[in-house]
C-alpha cells in the first residue's frame, strides 16, 4: 500500500471542502457585481469588496492543498518503479518544488485580501455618507474605494503569474519523473523479453508467471504515462488561463470614469484587457470549466490509479 495515501486523500479532501467556499464566495461576487450595475448606492460595492477578499483567501489555500496532494503522485510513480533509483533525487527536488509551490500561492495573497478589506470600508463610508446626503464627502470615499479596488486587482494579478509559475513547475516535475519511470519500466521489460524462456527455465519460473509479470509491466507504464499525459494537458490549459487572467487584471482600467455616454466596451475609454475582465464577469461558467478540468479531473485519475488492489481489499476488510 502507499504511505502517502492517506495524506492524499486528507488533501483532496480538505482542498474541496475550502473550494465549496471559494467558490460560493466568487458566486456572492459576481451577484454583487450585477446588482451595482444598476445601483447607485455604494453599499453593494462593499459586499463585492468583501466576498472578493474571502474568495482570495480560500482560492489559495484550496489550490495549495489540491497542489501539495497532486505532487504526491510522483513519490507514487517512483515507488511503483522501484523507488531505490530516485528515491534520493525526489527527497531533494520534492522538498525544493514543495516549498515553491508553498510560496508561489502565498504571494500577494495578504495583501490582496487587505486592499479588498480597505476597499470594502471606503464603500460603506461612501454609502453612510450616500444616505445623510452628503454627496461631495460621498464621492471622495468613492473614489478611495475605486483606487483599493484597484490595487487589489493588481495584486491579485501577481498571485494569479505566481500559480502559472508554480502551474509550469508541476508539469515539468510531472514530465520528468513520468519519462524517466516508462523509460525504467521500458528497461525492465526489454531484458524481460530478452531473457525469454531460458531466463525463466534457468530459475525455475514457469512461462506464464513470465507473461505475467510483463503484462504487469505494461499496465504500470500505462499509467504512468496516461497521469503524466493528463496532468500536462489539463495543467497547460489552467496555465494559459491564470497568465491571460492576471494580465486582464492587473492592466485593466475599469477605475477610470468615463462619459455618461460612453458604454462599458468603448474603445475611446476603456482598454482591451478592462473589456476581457468585464467578459470573464460576464462568462464565470468559462473560468469554472477551466478549474473543473485541470484540478478535479487529474486528482480523479490519480485516486483511481492508487485505489485498487490491496487498498480496496484492506477497505473492505475494515
Amino acid at each position: 500500500m502507499w504511505r502517502l495515501y492517506g495524506w492524499f486523500c486528507g488533501l483532496m479532501l480538505c482542498g474541496s471542502c475550502v473550494g465549496a467556499v471559494t467558490w460560493s464566495a466568487w458566486m456572492r461576487v459576481i451577484q454583487a457585481f450585477y446588482l451595482d450595475l444598476s445601483s447607485k448606492d455604494p453599499a453593494g460595492y462593499a459586499v463585492d469588496a468583501r466576498w472578493n477578499a474571502v474568495f482570495r483567501v480560500s482560492y489559495a489555500i484550496e489550490f495549495l492543498c489540491l497542489s501539495v496532494a497532486l505532487l504526491m503522485m510522483l513519490d507514487r510513480m517512483s515507488e511503483k518503479t522501484g523507488g531505490s533509483w530516485l528515491s534520493k533525487r525526489w527527497t531533494i527536488g520534492g522538498r525544493i518544488l514543495l516549498a515553491a509551490v508553498v510560496a508561489g500561492n502565498l504571494v500577494g495573497l495578504a495583501v490582496a485580501a487587505v486592499h479588498f478589506d480597505r476597499a470594502a470600508k471606503a464603500a460603506l463610508a461612501a454609502s453612510a455618507l450616500f444616505a445623510a446626503n452628503s454627496t461631495i464627502d460621498s464621492n471622495e470615499f468613492f473614489l478611495f474605494y475605486r483606487t483599493e479596488y484597484r490595487l487589489a486587482l493588481s495584486t491579485s494579478s501577481v498571485q494569479a503569474h505566481s500559480e502559472v509559475a508554480v502551474l509550469l513547475l508541476i508539469i515539468l516535475a510531472f514530465v520528468a519523473v513520468g519519462v524517466t519511470c516508462a523509460r525504467h519500466v521500458s528497461s525492465a521489460l526489454s531484458l524481460l523479453s530478452a531473457a525469454g524462456p531460458g531466463m525463466a527455465a534457468a530459475m525455475g519460473l514457469r512461462h506464464r508467471v513470465v507473461g505475467a509479470a510483463t503484462a504487469l509491466g505494461r499496465q504500470l507504464r500505462q499509467e504512468i504515462v496516461g497521469a503524466t499525459a493528463v496532468v500536462f494537458l489539463t495543467f497547460l490549459v489552467r496555465s494559459a488561463f491564470s497568465f491571460f487572467f492576471g494580465l486582464a487584471f492587473a492592466l485593466q482600467e475599469s477605475d477610470k470614469i468615463c462619459e455618461q455616454d460612453k458604454q462599458v466596451c468603448d474603445a475611446s475609454c476603456r482598454n482591451i484587457e478592462t473589456k476581457i475582465a468585464f467578459w470573464m464577469y460576464y462568462t464565470p461558467q468559462f473560468q469554472l470549466i477551466i478549474v473543473l478540468i485541470s484540478m478535479p479531473l487529474p486528482l480523479l485519475v490519480v485516486l483511481w490509479s492508487t485505489t485498487k488492489g490491496k487498498v480496496l481489499q484492506q477497505m473492505q476488510v475494515n
